[in-house]
């Protein structure tokens, strides 16, 4: 089955979309939050811009003090130490199991060294309490450019020629020299890191279409980043210039920035 993509204005208005429609699941989050970090359902509810009864009518003082306690006890049975992770062949007999006891090894060792185990505890607290909860993995690969010194050069250039004279003595032909000479280049380039990373993403930042009902099943998932203006002027990915962002600087919600100052204000 061939999917169309999408045209870069018909994706533009579905996340804008799905951003509208997820105004009142967040405002239902921030109350749960302030729930969570106060303990008191008053005090929540006075803290927040809305009354939890709006979305969960049937929840009393007395529920959310039965509940609590036992939202932290499921918190950190779940993250309280590193996975055990397992990868299972579907076929090829000893070899396989020769590679999934590297692949193992392997997947143990990035894990760590990407501290996963701290990003599955932010979006498992996010899951448990919100019913959302996500992390990213993807792949990093950054590349540096750097000019070969002149010695260095003149070393491959040699190393090269040996070569060359050695394999035409061998064929019987005369020795090709001059393309040699060009082939040699004048920079390299160096891997810097290739590995995989592992991201915690707030669950206020990740939009799917209207229709989706779980995550692999969506046809699009859409992340909101926050840049700096800097970082996205120097990327040459993205079309646009200094006029433009200060021009069609990207609307607000007021929710949103109430938010982000409460959370200051807590975690001073």
């Amino acid at each position: 089955m061939n999917i169309e993509p999408y045209e870069l204005h018909q994706a533009q208005d579905l996340v804008k979309d799905a951003v509208q429609r997820a105004d009142r699941r967040h405002n239902r989050w921030r109350v749960l939050e302030a729930l969570y970090r106060t303990g008191n359902l008053q005090q929540a509810q006075e803290i927040t811009a809305g009354k939890l009864s709006e979305y969960l009518p049937s929840l009393t003082e007395h529920a959310a003090n039965m509940v609590l306690p036992h939202i932290n006890i499921i918190q950190e049975s779940v993250i309280a130490r590193d996975p055990k992770l397992i990868c299972e062949p579907i076929g090829g007999g000893e070899v396989a199991e020769m590679t999934r006891a590297t692949s193992e090894g392997v997947l143990s060792y990035y894990w760590k060294r990407a501290s996963a185990t701290e990003h599955l505890r932010d979006a498992t607290m996010d899951a448990v309490r919100l019913g959302s909860g996500f992390i990213k993995t993807a792949w990093t690969h950054l590349e540096s450019e750097r000019d070969l010194p002149d010695e260095e050069r003149t070393e491959r250039l040699q190393a090269a020629i040996e070569e060359e004279l050695n394999l035409a003595r061998e064929e019987f032909r005369p020795a090709e020299i001059e393309p040699l000479e060009k082939s040699v280049p004048y920079t390299e380039t160096l891997v810097i890191r290739s590995e995989p990373f592992v991201e915690y993403v707030s669950p206020y930042d990740v939009f799917v279409p209207v229709n989706t009902r779980r995550i692999q099943d969506a046809r699009w998932v859409a992340q909101r980043l926050t840049l700096p203006v800097d970082e996205i002027l120097a990327n040459p990915e993205y079309d646009i210039t200094e006029e433009q962002l200060v021009r069609d600087t990207a609307t607000i919600n007021e929710s949103d920035m109430f938010q982000a100052e409460w959370r200051r204000q807590t975690e001073l």
